[in-house]
């Protein structure tokens, strides 16, 4: 006869997806430039982090949980501010190969 030696409660079954950390969504509460400034800082700082990052429009979206509209302010933003380049290929890279 096997004797079960572990005397605590068994644990419930553990859902994975609920236990993904979500630090990389960007929630926009006002979609007004300090709301834009921080989206923008979450993806400087991924871009920083692998230079050689090479997103489409559609890859920062789901990366950063973005909506469409929002998205291209950040992506406009980041462009203007000569962090990213838009390639011919429609996708965004670090400018002057930081």
């Amino acid at each position: 006869m096997a004797v079960n030696w572990n005397t605590s409660k068994p644990s419930p079954p553990v859902d994975l997806l609920t236990r993904v950390p979500k630090a990389r969504a960007v929630k926009a509460l006002g979609r007004t430039g300090p709301a834009v400034e921080r989206a923008a800082q979450c993806v400087r700082a991924e871009y920083l982090e692998m230079p050689g990052l090479n997103l489409t429009r559609d890859q920062v979206r789901c990366l950063w949980g973005l909506d469409r509209e929002f998205c291209d302010q950040v992506l406009e933003h980041l462009v203007e501010a000569g962090f990213l380049i838009r390639t011919p290929e429609d996708t965004y890279v670090l400018a002057d190969g930081r």
